[in-house]
């Protein structure tokens, strides 16, 4: 299976993957970061996220994966706004 073919795999179920990946993802943090015992910086992670969203545009990963038909505004949006809720 070619990586175009297994990217469509992926996002052609309606994000299901995604979506339980990201409620994982906010449930791990929101432990994380009610923990008296690990000091976890959730301001510092959302720098790291919009870091992360600013090397796959830079790089052209964001514009590869919409020129084989992914539609990426859901998953930049979701990014930008945990980023917003992190400042």
């Amino acid at each position: 299976m070619g990586l175009s073919a297994s990217f469509r795999l992926l996002f052609a179920s309606g994000f299901l993957l995604h979506k339980a990946c990201a409620q994982l993802s906010i449930s791990i943090l929101r432990q994380l970061s009610d923990s008296i015992l690990l000091d976890f910086d959730v301001a510092a992670y959302g720098e790291f996220v919009e870091g992360a969203m600013q090397d796959l545009t830079e790089a052209g990963t964001i514009q590869r994966l919409e020129d084989i038909g992914v539609d990426t505004e859901a998953w930049s949006d979701a990014a930008q706004d945990f980023v917003n809720a992190t400042k």
